[in-house]
């Protein structure tokens, strides 16, 4: 069935914003287009669940925090919003899509919470969504969105890492080995090196963290480490081949720090932290800009006991104190209490 045209001309609008970056105003105009759709049609619902993803991405570009919070707020009741309306089609496709966006509102609404046991409370219900929407695209042989929330269940367990004073680690490890195990193979069927870098990206990081904080055996600490490597390079590999900032923005974090404190190679990792806040200033994103900032601060600190002249080691001290700066500035603009408190440090 054609579009309405004024329906149509909107939706352009919309996609030339994203394509830009301008993630507030392609949100507006998804909004406008709602004006011209049937309040129950699955096409609002699609909508709506974009309009969730607009927002989230404008609340990376706010200005202050107030402005973060509302952005991400709107985010969070636009998916909800598409879940409620998926959930009245009861196609297995559709069952898959509401708790998909009931995950992504879980996880947006984390970012917002006020305390680290509040925020872990909301990681776990992102969790518990993600394996229902899983279960449905399975059963639904979807194997873009089954790989897509896989990768999204990978970012929360991260985080929920982050979090520290967790009692559960190991459990926590072997659901991210279950998801990356089940990402990377599904999303390898298909032609979607987005998803499939982002897949790469998050295994790398979450394995990263795994070899580097949990483990103890150097037995186990090196098979990790081997398998941080072996998905970040194929992370970085793949994004060569992209020009989402993005994509390739993270494709660069875990490479900076497999590059460093696996490799020893401190002059690689300074270029990927380097490549991810260039990436990050394209989109204009805080998070992004934050965590490559505070990446080039921890890799500049690292080297400043092995520097031997004097000169270089009063720069070098500059440089992590000026990229500590940028780093807290960022980061405070998208509430990541974790970061900047490690920050501090520098």
């Amino acid at each position: 069935m054609p579009l309405n045209p004024s329906l149509e001309t909107v939706l352009k609008k919309a996609k030339e914003q994203e394509k830009k970056y301008g993630w507030l105003y392609a949100a507006w105009s998804y909004e406008q287009a709602l004006h011209f759709m049937s309040e129950t049609s699955s096409f609002t619902a699609d909508t709506w669940q974009r309009i969730g993803f607009c927002y989230e991405r404008a609340s990376r570009q706010a200005e202050d925090l107030e402005e973060f919070n509302r952005f991400r707020q709107l985010a969070v009741e636009a998916y909800m919003t598409a879940a409620k309306l998926f959930e009245k089609e009861e196609s297995l496709d559709n069952q898959g899509k509401s708790a998909y966006c009931c995950t992504s509102a879980e996880y947006i609404r984390s970012w917002l919470a006020s305390s680290p046991s509040e925020k872990a409370k909301m990681l776990d219900e992102c969790l518990t969504f993600g394996n229902k929407a899983l279960a449905a695209f399975k059963k639904n042989g979807d194997d873009l969105s089954y790989g897509k929330t896989c990768s999204d269940l990978l970012l929360c367990l991260f985080e929920r890492l982050l979090l520290g004073s967790n009692d559960n680690e190991e459990n926590i490890v072997q659901q991210g080995v279950y998801y990356w195990n089940e990402a990377i193979p599904a999303l390898s069927k298909i032609d979607d090196k987005s998803e499939l870098i982002r897949a790469y990206s998050l295994a790398s990081l979450l394995s990263w963290y795994v070899a580097n904080i949990i483990v103890e055996r150097e037995e186990e600490r090196k098979e990790m480490a081997d398998l941080s490597m072996n998905y970040s390079d194929k992370a970085v590999a793949l994004s060569r081949e992209v020009e989402n900032p993005y994509d390739i923005a993270l494709s660069q974090w875990p490479a900076a720090l497999c590059a460093l404190l696996f490799v020893g190679n401190t002059e690689s990792s300074l270029a990927h932290a380097r490549e991810m806040l260039e990436q990050g200033n394209i989109a204009k994103d805080n998070y992004l800009r934050g965590v490559a900032s505070f990446t080039l601060a921890f890799v500049n600190d690292w080297m400043v006991p092995k520097e031997g002249n004097p000169d270089k080691k009063k720069t070098r001290c500059e440089e992590t104190f000026r990229y500590a700066q940028d780093a807290e500035r960022y980061l405070t603009l998208v509430a990541q209490d974790f970061f900047i408190a490690e920050t501090y440090l520098y």
